[in-house]
């Protein structure tokens, strides 16, 4: 339950930046940024104090699960998968720009005036003022919300790798077991990946060879063809008399098998080139599972 434990951790930090960032700008930059207008210097540092105070509050809260969000983050480093963190909101920025706000300009008089300036609406040099400051701070917090696009970005990059064969062609169970792998992937846990697709290309090993056997390409019986271990199949299959595969797919489909081992009881081991590994194990499988079609659409001719 590891990988659905960080998921949902993941899931519910990035739930609660996105949530406080779009609050702070509804009610700060778009409510208490009005109360910023002033007759005098005086009355403007106690609405300026207010008003950084409110904010630093609410920022304060939004950093923190930044915080948190980035030291999840590093997790994935530790598995070779670099992720993107986000940045935090510079409090410093905010309070300077409130500070040198000017909110002693003229309202809007007349009709219906006094309602304008408290919802920030018209053209007055005193709305305008604050819509200025406004326009400001979002510039501030759009570095942060962009480091969020850019984080969502980051993941789509390293998980490109899935998408380096034709899945939508493959069998039904097939499909659900590469999205296994590449849910485990994509919360931080490339070894559980791996062993999938491992395990997966061993049983289209298996069933390709037992189609042979159907077409009275291979001498084994069934129970023989079952008892042999992944290696010895996969040998059966490069040789002089059966030469389905070349000497590279043999190469990588030992190195895929070898991996598949040392991930099944060494979880995440360093060293390890992950997408590299991950890429032969899906062309072997889309390998396999169009020979098995190939052989499927013969028998029923």
């Amino acid at each position: 339950m590891i990988n659905l434990q960080l998921a949902i951790i993941l899931g519910t930090d990035l739930w609660q930046i996105r949530s406080g960032i779009e609050s702070f700008e509804s009610m700060h930059l778009g409510l208490f940024i009005n109360s910023l207008r002033y007759k005098d210097e005086k009355e403007g540092r106690k609405l300026k104090s207010d008003f950084i105070s409110s904010a630093t509050q609410s920022i304060k809260f939004i950093n923190n699960e930044i915080h948190k969000f980035n030291i999840f983050i590093k997790y994935f480093k530790k598995s070779g998968v670099s992720l993107t963190p986000i940045e935090k909101i510079n409090i410093s920025a905010v309070k300077k720009i409130v500070l040198a706000h000017q909110g002693h300009h003229p309202q809007a008089e007349g009709a219906g005036a006094f309602v304008h300036e408290i919802m920030g609406k018209g053209n007055s040099p005193s709305v305008l003022a604050r819509k200025h400051t406004s326009l400001q701070i979002k510039n501030i917090i759009l570095r942060t919300k962009l480091s969020l696009s850019d984080f969502v970005k980051s993941i789509n990059r390293f998980l490109e790798i899935f998408d380096s064969i034709d899945r939508a062609n493959l069998r039904p169970h097939i499909q659900n077991e590469i999205e296994k792998a590449k849910t485990a992937y994509s919360v931080g846990l490339p070894g559980e990946s791996i062993f999938i697709l491992g395990r997966l290309l061993e049983n289209l090993v298996t069933e390709y060879i037992l189609f042979l056997k159907k077409t009275g390409k291979v001498s084994l019986t069934k129970d023989q063809i079952l008892t042999l271990g992944f290696h010895k199949k996969v040998e059966f299959l490069h040789n002089k008399s059966l030469p389905v595969l070349s000497n590279s797919q043999f190469s990588k489909l030992m190195s895929v098998k070898w991996d598949r081992n040392t991930y099944g009881h060494k979880i995440n081991s360093k060293g390890k080139d992950y997408q590299a590994i991950i890429a032969i194990g899906l062309v072997a499988i889309d390998f396999f599972d169009k020979k098995i079609a190939k052989l499927k659409g013969k028998s029923k001719i």
